[in-house]
């Protein structure tokens, strides 16, 4: 509480910020933060070298076209999705062919929601 009041901050200011990324301080924006979750497991060998295809590096330009967003911000987007998605069905360790038709599955979702 006083590192609050020494910097004039209240507990609502705070909590607005949490919920507002825009601020640009979040602990993922802090090089070396640490939080008290435990940390996301490293990317599964065969995700990052997916990552360095010609095939993902194309997807991602065309999706960042399309959804009209820089490349990087559509990359690691899309490199957390798979990740996770793939934490979710334990299948950690994919080949490329399983990679590819999740990210296949993800930009149709991107590129044309249903409306």
């Amino acid at each position: 509480m006083r590192l609050l009041r020494d910097h004039d901050i209240s507990i609502v200011e705070l909590d607005e910020g949490a919920d507002n990324a825009s601020n640009g301080c979040s602990p993922s924006s802090v090089p070396n933060a640490t939080s008290d979750t435990s940390a996301e497991p490293p990317l599964p060998p065969t995700l990052v070298r997916l990552t360095q295809t010609p095939h993902f590096q194309r997807t991602v330009r065309r999706l960042a076209a399309v959804r009209e967003e820089e490349s990087h911000q559509i990359q690691a987007r899309l490199v957390d999705a798979l990740a996770a998605a793939a934490r979710g069905l334990k299948r950690d360790d994919m080949p490329e062919g399983d990679w590819r038709r999740l990210l296949d599955s993800m930009v149709l979702v991107l590129a044309d929601p249903v409306e």
